[in-house]
């Protein structure tokens, strides 16, 4: 039966329309796709690791985040969740990683809110992460200058046999065993892919001696034989890395080396396990250059972190061009890089051409990435790896205190001259001496020559040292050059000096002690304002140390300091004598500096009897000490009020500090340096004020460190240390002297402050920097050009190796307290 038109017409016509719909909706999907894909083509790099996060807890304003094209993609912000929130604030950092793996979180917007100050007591989890400092828990996806993505996830472990059959397989590979026999018997955990984004190594040849350095490129060997490697396992990255060095090596080297088996024989094998990546955003134009600066300061940590640079510009007639890459390991960034992350930003930019750090922003093609690595070197070519930290070898074997003194001391000694000069600052990484020589005549600092007689003098008292303390004499010898007198001081060259100290000449005999003019000729004033105070007149009889045309309270403390351990060391010679005049000139001019309420002015300008516009906190606590040590040796009625008004400014100070109504903020490394002066004098001065006070202000002291400077136990794990400075960097020498000073609030506290484990934390800390502060051969001076020189030197800080007076001071300070 034939169908009628109709029903014909009606199925047409069915047919279209089905057809019609199929078609626009295809045409409307495909579209949608186009279009979706142009917006995922506009997405900036933020954008596009929230949506590989998914799910993301937001721990700030909701105004912070910004908005965001990508679909689906499940923000939440704190507020919605009270118990995340909670553990945000508190400082167990495993419980809130945890809790968001539970919630299915994949990360952790964080706004970074640098300057505001944290309440006291150890930071929360949030106050961390906006600093920028990773933990244990948590690893950065992103960071840019206003916020940072993290993910809930722990950095890979490689145990240590993996590690060191890794290293014998790269010597094996190099050395020309086929890549069977390199990598045979290998560990499990060489054969595993390690961490979600595969893993990366970076293999080095290092000499064992370097060449001296002459140019700014340092251990140029270490620069040229060096390989990166990718693969699905650690074994395999390495033994590609090894390839790549084989070829360069042969390429390059082997007409000046030799052929690389017999040149492996003088060279160690060092190893780089990367992980960690994190992509800074520099955010197009969007951040001034200052700003993005001082972001890369906070992040980038010379010695610690590394950094690598791509890039594919676009050519003539292509989108993209040729693919470029530069990379710099943390070990390598502390050569090139003791001022902080900016500085090797700029070089890696400067080697790829690619301009100035401001003009980033108009380089979207560049990426830039930090990284940390597992590294271990071998301690000599063939033979057994050790560990490295922090671009330094692992912490060596605890060592007994007097030994670790002996060796720091009689280094500080050795460097001095026959005249007394010290030579105050030497650049091991470079073999270069700043500010004085060892020899006469040469510039100095006063103040760093008067912390190393002091050093030597604490040495010569707790080793009972006596060529220590002949140093010690020289070194104040050449300090009393320095020294000046107000007319009316009773100095008589022949008969205040002892044989063996050069006297006051009477040129350092001031007849005026009052203000001149720019001709040198004294001004007619009847005397000078000192802080605001009403006029009062320069008192007759008293005795300074000029240094650059200023008078600094500290140097003069430590010239007193001095002259009581010379008197002291043999009383019954006629030095007390010969020298009182100077021991009470000196405390003249500290009780000249005080001022009425207790506390202490730092510079006294001898040309217009002024004072410059600063305070240096710590030369409060050294005329303290100063005080307390002279009261021993001459009877002054004015030291002991003095000392009592001191310690009750310094508790003033302190309750200021922990209130936050100073008026100007404290930094925690300038605390570092004052409160173990004061604990210090504490210790002196116990019996020469009333009550508890010198107690209370070694007390005191140690409060304010513990409020906010010390980071927790948890933090210090995530170091490998125990305590720091949170606003002092690096962990360095003043961490070491405020374990002294943790050493003397233990013993003088009159039934506990309630930081004994902040004490003990600090403490641990002091013993581990002394050990690796400390340059002891064949255990942390691998990287030096010249070991032997440095050997016994202190460093400032686990990065910076620059070795000066004050760095070695805090190690004998600490260690001398040890010992008692």
């Amino acid at each position: 039966m034939t169908d009628r038109p109709e029903h014909r017409n009606g199925q047409l016509r069915s047919r279209f329309i089905t057809w019609f719909l199929v078609g626009t909706g295809a045409v409307v999907a495909f579209l949608s796709l186009c279009q979706r894909q142009k917006t995922l083509e506009k997405l900036s790099e933020w954008e596009f690791h929230l949506r590989a996060a998914g799910k993301v807890l937001v721990l700030s304003d909701r105004g912070d985040l910004g908005t965001t094209r990508v679909e689906p993609l499940e923000i939440v912000f704190a507020d919605e969740e009270p118990a995340l929130l909670e553990l945000a604030r508190g400082t167990d950092e495993e419980a809130f990683a945890r809790a968001l793996r539970a919630g299915g979180y994949g990360g952790v917007v964080v706004k970074a809110d640098l300057d505001a100050g944290q309440p006291p007591g150890p930071p929360s989890v949030q106050a961390r992460l906006a600093g920028f400092r990773p933990g244990l828990h948590f690893h950065a996806l992103m960071l840019r200058p206003g916020a940072g993505l993290y993910a809930p996830r722990a950095a890979p472990r490689v145990d240590d046999d993996v590690l060191d059959f890794l290293v014998g397989a790269a010597r094996l590979r190099l050395a020309g065993a086929t890549r069977e026999a390199s990598g045979a018997r290998a560990p499990r955990g060489a054969l595993a892919e390690h961490g979600p984004d595969g893993v990366e190594v970076a293999l080095q040849i290092e000499g064992l001696k370097p060449k001296p350095v002459r140019t700014a490129r340092a251990n140029q060997i270490r620069q040229d034989l060096s390989a990166t490697g990718v693969g699905l396992s650690l074994l395999d990255a390495v033994l590609d890395a090894a390839d790549g060095i084989a070829d360069r090596f042969e390429r390059a080297h082997a007409a000046r080396e030799g052929p690389l088996a017999g040149a492996l024989k003088r060279f160690r094998i060092e190893l780089h396990v990367l992980h960690s990546f994190t992509l800074i955003d520099h955010l197009g134009e969007d951040v001034d250059a200052e700003t993005f600066r001082a972001f890369l300061d906070r992040v980038l940590d010379p010695g610690v972190t590394g950094l690598a640079l791509g890039w594919r510009p676009p050519q003539k007639g292509r989108a993209i061009g040729r693919k470029g890459f530069r990379i710099r390991l943390p070990s390598d960034a502390i050569y090139w890089s003791r001022k902080g992350g900016v500085r090797m930003v700029e070089r890696v930019l400067l080697d790829a051409r690619l301009g100035k750090i401001e003009d980033l922003g108009k380089r979207p093609y560049v990426s830039l990435d930090v990284f940390r690595s597992i590294h271990v070197m071998e301690k000599e070519p063939g033979g057994g790896t050790m560990r490295m930290s922090r671009g330094i070898a692992a912490q060596p074997p605890r060592e007994d205190p007097s030994a670790l003194l002996a060796r720091v001391a009689a280094k500080i000694a050795s460097d001095m001259s026959a005249g007394g000069a010290f030579r105050q600052s030497y650049y091991p990484v470079r073999d270069q001496l700043r500010l004085g020589k060892a020899q006469d005549g040469a510039a100095e600092d006063a103040h760093l020559h008067g912390l190393g007689m002091e050093a030597l003098n604490e040495a010569a008292r707790a080793l009972e040292d006596g060529a220590l303390a002949q140093a010690a004499d020289r070194a104040l010898g050449r300090m009393m050059r320095w020294l000046r007198a107000c007319s009316g001081a009773g100095l008589d060259p022949t008969e205040t000096q002892p044989p063996e100290l050069p006297p006051i000449g009477r040129d350092q005999v001031l007849t005026h002690c009052g203000p001149v003019d720019v001709t040198g000729r004294p001004v007619a004033v009847s005397g000078w304002r000192p802080g605001g105070q009403e006029e009062t007149a320069v008192p007759d009889g008293l005795v300074f140390v000029v240094h650059g045309g200023t008078a600094r309270l500290g140097t003069a403390s430590l010239a007193l300091l001095g002259l009581v351990e010379h008197i002291g060391r043999d009383p019954g010679s006629g030095r007390r004598a010969r020298l009182g005049p100077l021991v009470q000139g000196l405390v003249g001019f500290i009780l000249m500096m005080q001022r009425e309420d207790g506390s202490f002015q730092s510079h006294f300008v001898i040309n217009d009897h002024g004072l410059h516009a600063f305070d240096e906190p710590e030369d409060t606590g050294m005329a303290l000490l100063a005080l307390s040590r002279a009261s021993s040796l001459i009877d002054d009625p004015r030291i002991g009020p003095a000392l009592q008004r001191g310690f009750a400014a310094h508790a003033v100070f302190v309750e200021k500090v922990l209130s936050g109504t100073w008026r100007t903020p404290t930094a925690c490394t300038r605390l570092a340096g004052y409160v173990p002066w004061v604990a210090f004098a504490a210790s002196d001065a116990r019996d020469l004020v009333p009550g508890h006070a010198a107690e209370a202000a070694a007390s005191d002291g140690a409060r304010l460190l513990a409020s906010g400077c010390l980071i927790t136990e948890a933090e210090a794990l995530s170091h490998g240390l125990a305590g720091g400075h949170l606003g002092g960097g690096m962990p360095g020498a003043r961490d070491v002297l405020s374990a002294a000073a943790s050493v003397e609030a233990l013993r003088l506290g009159p039934g506990g402050d309630g930081n004994e484990r902040v004490h003990e934390l600090a403490l641990e800390l002091g013993r581990h920097l002394a050990l690796r502060l400390v340059v002891t051969p064949g255990v942390n001076d691998h990287f030096l050009p010249v070991p032997g020189k440095a050997a016994g030197g202190v460093g400032r800080d686990l990065v910076d190796h620059r070795q000066r007076l004050d760095s070695a001071f805090a190690v004998v300070a600490l260690l001398s307290r040890l010992m008692r």
